[in-house]
C-alpha cells in the first residue's frame, strides 16, 4: 500500500514539472499558422497557455484534491522599454475536489444507491489575470 501511495506521489509530481514548463514559442507558431503573423507586432505578443490544476477544498478533511487541465491565452503589450501589460483568460479550467462522502437525500431510493458513493464536486471558472510590470 505504502508502494502505491508514493507511486502515485511520483506521478503526479513528474506531471507537475512536465506542464509547469512553459514553451511560449511553439503556441506563437500555432497561433501564428492559425491567424499569421498580423497578431503579433513589436508591441504586442499573442500565445496560448496551458497546464495542470491540482485544486481541493479546505475545511473538508475527508475531500482529496482533483486534477485538471487548463487552457487558454495571453496577450503581452509593451508599454514602455521594460513596461509591459498582460492580460490572459484560461477558458477552460475547473477546480473542485473528490473523495468526500455523499450526504442523505431523505429519499429511501437513492439513498440506498447512494449509500457507498463517493463525491466529486466540480466549478468552472474563467480566470482573468491581469498584470502590469
Amino acid at each position: 500500500m505504502y508502494l502505491l501511495v508514493m507511486a502515485n506521489k511520483l506521478k503526479v509530481f513528474l506531471l507537475l514539472i512536465l506542464f509547469s514548463i512553459s514553451i511560449p514559442a511553439k503556441a506563437q507558431i500555432i497561433i501564428g499558422l492559425l491567424f499569421g503573423e498580423a497578431l503579433n507586432t513589436e508591441k504586442i505578443e499573442f500565445g496560448l497557455t496551458g497546464g495542470l490544476n491540482r485544486s481541493s477544498f479546505n475545511g473538508y478533511n475527508d475531500s482529496e484534491a482533483l486534477n485538471n487541465f487548463n487552457l487558454g491565452f495571453y496577450f503581452h503589450i509593451k508599454l514602455r522599454e521594460y513596461s509591459f501589460f498582460s492580460m490572459g483568460v484560461l477558458v477552460r479550467s475547473n477546480v473542485g475536489a473528490t473523495g468526500m462522502p455523499t450526504y442523505l437525500l431523505n429519499d429511501p431510493g437513492f439513498d440506498e444507491v447512494f449509500k457507498y458513493g463517493v463525491l466529486t464536486t466540480k466549478v468552472n471558472y474563467f480566470y482573468v489575470p491581469i498584470k502590469i510590470t
